[in-house]
């Protein structure tokens, strides 16, 4: 049985590390297409927060405002005005309060 438990402490992070995945570059679109965004971390690390996210109009891909970080996807939001980002650890298009 020690030796069970043992085994299953030293495994739980080798879980969590599987599932975190990656950092890689991705784009983001705004809801209305006029704008996007392009996310690039400088290492392929775990937890990578180095890096650069850069802001474009669509129409002549003309860069707008760089940031000096990087974000994992599925973490921000693009107002329709391309002004504004909403950084969200969480799901909040699912929210039901969520406008």
């Amino acid at each position: 049985m020690y030796k069970i438990i043992i085994g299953l402490v030293l495994f739980i992070p080798t879980i969590v590390q599987g599932q975190m995945g990656f950092s890689y570059p991705y784009f983001l679109t705004s809801p209305n297409g006029q704008f996007y965004l392009k996310s690039i971390p400088y290492k392929s690390q775990l937890f990578e927060t180095e890096g650069r996210t850069e802001m474009y109009a669509s129409k002549d891909s003309s860069l707008i405002y760089s940031i000096s970080r990087y974000f994992v996807p599925g973490e921000l939001l693009i107002s329709n005005d391309g002004k504004t980002m909403l950084h969200a650890k969480f799901d909040v298009y699912n929210d039901e309060d969520f406008d």
